[in-house]
């Protein structure tokens, strides 16, 4: 029997009505206005269950991470703000343990990124090398759920966590760094002409001269300026394959140029600033091709002393002259 009189603990005038079709309120009504247990987890809406279609959630349940869902029906305390500090780690709190990090702080200068912007401690030198990195406010709009970075201070170490590399350094080639922060110049571009050398996988085929590099203007200097492995082109006059920035002592004889065979003429085919090398068979300096009348004799050449020998001595056709 109903005790109206409120000493029931199930059913009396302060209990509300729930569909176990009794008068809970003992208002003389049967299951009037109920709030159902749709999920069949013994909460009804009634009795704090803020998610009646899911039984994993009400307020008998533990809260569990990062799951999107109020699983303890706890409003003051989202599941996803672990340490309280007001923002979520869906809303960027790259430490939801540490309440003194989040996007909404102040980056200090303790080798921590405080402010969650991927800058550890920006605006303070953090390496201790006499140059500070640049310094960042962070803005969130909840509207948009979109996080904004604002530059309020340019520094100017580059690398704020290695002290090699600041303003000050002096720049070391193919490190893979740009040590002295000149972002003009990098590290791989030593000569400053804004292609990489060859050594880390650029195009520069020589990069300590910035006159060479691919697309510059070929000169008949013997170089290779637009490093396409071809030297002097356009410059080969006789096509023998050497220009005369290349040696070719006679760009216009396809038979003279460095490393052709030297033959008994009187010219240097060579190149190599003698002439007929190897047929002066008398030791004269002089071969026939050069105009030894005798090249069996070392006192008949071109010049030597005429003598009364009854021999043309100087190679000039008089005999005795």
């Amino acid at each position: 029997m109903e005790n109206r009189d409120g000493s029931d603990r199930l059913n009396n005038q302060s209990t509300p009505e729930i569909c176990d079709g009794a008068d809970n309120d003992l208002n003389d009504g049967v299951d009037e206005g109920c709030s159902p247990d749709e999920d069949l987890d013994n909460f009804t809406v009634a009795e704090g269950d803020c998610d009646d279609s899911n039984p994993n959630v009400n307020p008998n349940e533990t809260e569990t991470p990062y799951n999107g869902l109020d699983d303890d029906c706890d409003s003051t305390t989202k599941d996803e703000d672990l340490d309280g500090d007001g923002q979520r780690k869906d809303e960027g709190d790259c430490d939801d343990s540490d309440a003194t990090i989040s996007m909404n702080r102040q980056d200090v200068d303790n080798g921590v990124d405080d402010d969650c912007d991927g800058h550890v401690d920006d605006g303070h030198d953090n390496d201790s090398d006499g140059h500070s990195s640049d310094s960042y406010a962070v803005t969130y709009d909840a509207g948009s759920g979109n996080w904004t970075y604002i530059l309020i201070a340019e520094g100017t170490d580059c690398d704020d966590v290695n002290p090699a590399v600041n303003p000050d350094a002096t720049e070391t080639a193919y490190n893979g760094k740009d040590d002295d922060c000149d972002t003009a110049t990098k590290d791989d571009d030593l000569d400053g002409d804004f292609y990489f050398s060859t050594a880390t996988g650029g195009t520069d085929c020589d990069d300590t001269d910035p006159t060479i590099h691919p697309g510059a203007t070929e000169l008949n200097n013997g170089e290779d300026e637009n490093c396409d492995a071809v030297v002097d082109e356009g410059f080969d006059q006789d096509n023998d394959g050497k220009s005369e920035g290349q040696g070719d002592c006679d760009d216009a004889d396809e038979t003279v140029f460095p490393g052709a065979t030297e033959t008994n003429d009187g010219v240097d085919e060579d190149c190599d600033g003698t002439i007929d090398e190897g047929f002066d068979q008398d030791g004269d300096s002089f071969s026939e091709g050069q105009g030894d009348c005798d090249d069996t004799r070392d006192t008949t050449f071109p010049g030597a002393v005429e003598v009364s020998d009854g021999r043309d001595n100087d190679c000039d056709g008089v005999i005795d002259g």
